[in-house]
């Protein structure tokens, strides 16, 4: 069974972190643009995003880390 949440905690932790990666390409790609009224047009939410999937992704990876000393202990 902890083999099992393992790769169910990594499978996830890799999807985390593909999206992180997938939004920022997105933002970064999407640039940014002023328009006729002085105001910045700029896909923030991407980059929010993006910085949330990376921290799932971090904390997946530390959970997971944690499980496998655990289970080289017994």
């Amino acid at each position: 069974m902890n083999s099992k949440l393992l790769r169910s905690i990594n499978l996830l932790g890799t999807l985390s972190l593909l999206a992180a990666v997938g939004l920022g390409a997105y933002y970064l790609l999407a640039g940014s643009s002023v328009d006729e009224t002085g105001l910045l047009v700029e896909e923030f939410w991407a980059l929010g995003l993006a910085w949330i999937f990376f921290f799932t992704a971090m904390s997946f990876a530390m959970v997971s880390a944690v499980l496998m000393v655990r289970s080289r202990r017994k």
